[in-house]
């Protein structure tokens, strides 16, 4: 889906995407988040997103806090 930002998105998914890949649309396949928490606002639509950087096909850290998980896609 475009246009929309990492909430809108898991609210559409089971569990709320937990255990899912995204990334953005300006990233390549081997680069993207593995979401492992999320916590929504109570209307959904912003909130915080913790996850897994893989960038290049390489994990990056351990959970992080996911950065811009507002900007639309």
């Amino acid at each position: 889906m475009r246009g929309r930002s990492l909430f809108d998105l898991l609210q559409k998914q089971p569990k709320q995407g937990l255990g899912q890949k995204f990334r953005r649309t300006s990233w390549k396949d081997d680069s993207f988040w593995t979401l492992t928490a999320a916590k929504p606002s109570l209307e959904g639509q912003r909130g915080k997103a913790w996850g897994l950087l893989t960038w290049k096909g390489e994990q990056q850290s351990q959970r992080k806090q996911v950065n811009g998980s507002l900007k639309k896609i």
